[in-house]
């Protein structure tokens, strides 16, 4: 049976695990999942994010997240930045094409490659591939689209990588509308948002 609930702190190392697994990043080894396991912790404190959870057979099957205030994510990290910084540079010696990049978001805190629009965000979300197909993904998105109008968004936006053709279908299929292409960080992605009726969700 199928539950779905909100991101909690003692499930972040699990999602984080899953997050370097099944989605496309530049993390990696252990240092990869503790600098995202913070992160995720900072969403399940629910300071300008929230993150959702799919349990089946008591175990974590997918997860989606919503982001709408970037500036008090980024203080509640600035907050525990002792661990970011252990845990960067071990990955950045894990991986040294990532130095330059961690060095510029230690000087600058506010330099970031995540797109400049202002409201609602859908990012990430993640069904582990065994139990895709059974309508998981839907649920999730459905929940995510529910607390934000129940926080009076008019609009939910996400981005999706230019050939991620299953991603686009579901999107589609849940009523997000194709806005237009973007670049992010120098990787042409589509922008889809949803938009609220007064009889949607």
């Amino acid at each position: 049976m199928l539950e779905i609930r909100p991101l909690r702190s003692e499930d972040c190392i699990t999602v984080a695990e899953t997050h370097i697994n099944y989605l496309t990043t530049p993390f990696r080894g252990n240092a990869g999942i503790q600098l995202l396991k913070i992160y995720y912790e900072v969403i399940a404190g629910g300071m300008g994010g929230i993150g959702f959870v799919a349990f089946k057979d008591e175990e974590i099957v997918g997860f989606v997240c919503g982001i709408w205030d970037r500036i008090a994510i980024k203080r509640s990290l600035l907050k525990r930045w002792d661990k970011l910084i252990i845990y960067g540079i071990k990955q950045s010696l894990q991986i040294p094409k990532m130095i330059p990049g961690f060095i510029r978001r230690l000087l600058n805190p506010h330099t970031t490659n995540i797109i400049k629009i202002e409201g609602y965000e859908l990012r990430p979300m993640v069904v582990i591939p065994d139990y895709r197909g059974q309508g998981i993904a839907d649920q999730l998105v459905l929940h995510l689209l529910n607390d934000a109008k129940q926080r009076s968004f008019k609009q939910v936006f996400l981005v999706v990588e230019i050939n991620n053709f299953v991603a686009e279908k579901l999107y589609t299929k849940l009523g997000f509308k194709f806005e237009r292409q973007i670049d992010v960080a120098g990787n042409i992605m589509k922008l889809f948002s949803y938009s609220f009726s007064r009889d949607s969700i």
